[in-house]
């Protein structure tokens, strides 16, 4: 299945994009790609939100789809100029485990806590690729600082949401959540 060109769909709000997870891979459809063009606001800040997600079957992982979805936000009057991305990714591990991995890059320092609340539309997606698949998946967190952000601040600011969201601490540099088919 090809990309189609996608729609142009507006939210009051970036934490409740309505993000439709429409269909994933299978055995006998083994790539399929969406794309959905969103206008919204983050702190009062019309942005415009793409969303691609494409998933893909293969062999050797063959019970469950490779899922990856990048979510890329840019303001209005810098239409071209990225101001944050989150790429998530579901897959399997070579123990047959379903887990799922978050980058997210903040390039927009004005812009504050929009790295922040894209991890958090990206959790939820977690949570509902759990349930449509209906399988476990294990998110791990690392701590990876750069572009000025030391080890304390970047402690300061996802502290808190690993809290929130109920993330355990493994190591120093490592948070991790199983999120379950049947949970909210």
């Amino acid at each position: 299945m090809g990309m189609e060109e996608p729609k142009l769909r507006t939210s009051p709000n970036l934490e409740t994009l309505p993000i439709r997870l429409l269909e994933f891979a299978t055995p006998e459809n083994r790539d399929v790609s969406q794309e959905e063009n969103f206008e919204t606001n983050f702190e009062g800040v019309p942005v415009s939100v793409n969303v691609k997600i494409k998933s893909f079957f293969e062999k050797k992982m063959n019970q469950m789809p490779l899922i990856d979805i990048i979510i890329t936000v840019s303001t209005k009057t810098e239409k071209d100029v990225e101001a944050a991305s989150v790429k998530l990714s579901v897959l399997k591990d070579k123990n047959g485990k379903a887990f799922a991995s978050t980058k997210v890059g903040n390039y927009n320092r004005e812009l504050k806590g929009l790295g922040r609340t894209l991890w958090e539309v990206a959790l939820k997606l977690i949570q509902q690729i759990t349930k449509k698949l209906e399988v476990p998946v294990k998110h791990q967190v690392s701590r990876v600082t750069g572009g000025g952000l030391t080890n304390q601040k970047w402690n300061e600011l996802f502290a808190p949401l690993f809290e929130k969201y109920n993330y355990s601490k493994r190591f120093p540099d490592l948070w991790e959540k199983m999120y379950l088919p049947k949970e909210k």
